[in-house]
């Protein structure tokens, strides 16, 4: 199974990476005609690229050794260009070896720096995906339009775990490469293996138990760089008394949403968008995605099935339940007038 190619971030427009799992379970989906949808989003604040990290200031790299196999031009150190090869030769190459996408992304951020509690710091909001067109058409081609929403009024977010993480239990502590003459990234160059020996290296998200604490008036300040796209297939699926209920998500694949700068020679940053939880007057977001889906009627249903998920539709309920009452009310009073 070769690697795919990633190729430089753009710089004059956003750029999304489709992690290749993703690709293969819409391949068996579209020929099986099973469920495969979009189902959750990730707003994410990646830290700026830098070589001088500190735990009050942390940032993301990696160094120059880990890169000198893959002869890469070791000279251009931007983001840019390094960042898609980090995720082509280390996350996808896990990929390839049988480790969930999700988990081969969070390890990835290990090796870049990032320790488990500045990831789950990182995650600071999270929606189900509020529109899915699930249109059948002759030459649409399995093309579909998403929307993601960011409400202007939004509750802090919570995991009754304390954690949104699951330990995945990989089924071996070390996983040798398949492919020794070709090259990679590896966490022992010279074994040329990853090693999944560490609790905080077999991680995966847990987006089931992410909720928003209503009870939690705190406004906090907020900012995100980056939207990770989560989907459910036939495997994410269960049947329930109340009907199918999804009850894991997939990492399907990360949004850099504006191109990277660079403030100063040793520092590249994402520009991030601000919010304020618990504070209806701070700026909302949506944002709108063309992505290969399957359209077809078993995931449409699955999918309204838990659209009450969503944090939109869920804090817009009560507003328009009391509408509806009022328009009852009315109803019923032009009614007895008339009789």
């Amino acid at each position: 199974m070769n690697l795919p190619i990633f190729q430089a971030l753009k710089e004059n427009q956003s750029t999304y990476i489709t992690f290749s799992k993703a690709l293969y379970d819409l391949d068996k989906a579209t020929d099986s005609d099973k469920e495969y949808f979009f189902s959750k989003a990730v707003f994410f604040n990646l830290p700026d690229w830098k070589s001088n990290n500190s735990e009050d200031d942390p940032g993301i790299y990696i160094p120059n050794e880990d890169l000198q196999t893959l002869q890469l031009d070791i000279k251009e150190q931007s983001p840019v260009y390094l960042l898609p090869k980090i995720l082509q030769y280390y996350t996808e190459n896990l990929i390839r070896h049988g480790v969930e996408a999700d988990t081969a992304f969070l390890k990835t951020l290990r090796k870049l720096g990032m320790s488990t509690k500045n990831i789950q710091d990182s995650i600071v909001a999270y929606n189900g995906i509020f529109t899915n067109t699930f249109v059948e058409s002759e030459n649409n081609l399995g093309w579909s339009e998403i929307v993601v929403q960011l409400p202007n009024f939004i509750d802090n977010c919570r995991y009754p775990s304390e954690t949104p993480f699951v330990n995945s239990n990989p089924n071996e502590s070390t996983i040798i490469t398949k492919y020794p003459s070709e090259p990679g990234i590896y966490d022992s160059e010279d074994e040329k293996v990853w090693n999944f020996n560490n609790g905080d290296t077999d991680l995966s998200f847990n987006l089931q138990d992410m909720i928003y604490d209503k009870n939690d008036k705190t406004s906090r300040k907020k900012s995100f760089n980056c939207i990770l796209l989560f989907y459910a297939d036939n495997s994410c699926i269960e049947i329930t008394k109340e009907g199918p209920k999804v009850v894991k998500h997939k990492l399907h694949g990360i949004n850099f949403i504006i191109p990277y700068e660079q403030p100063s020679p040793e520092r590249y940053e994402l520009p991030r968008l601000d919010f304020e939880t618990n504070n209806a007057n701070t700026r909302g977001y949506q944002f709108i995605f063309n992505m290969k889906s399957v359209n077809n009627s078993v995931s449409e249903t699955v999918w309204q099935n838990n659209n009450e998920q969503i944090f939109y539709k869920n804090q817009f309920s009560k507003v328009l339940g009391q509408l509806d009452r009022i328009l009852l009310l009315h109803h019923k009073d032009f009614i007895n007038e008339i009789f």
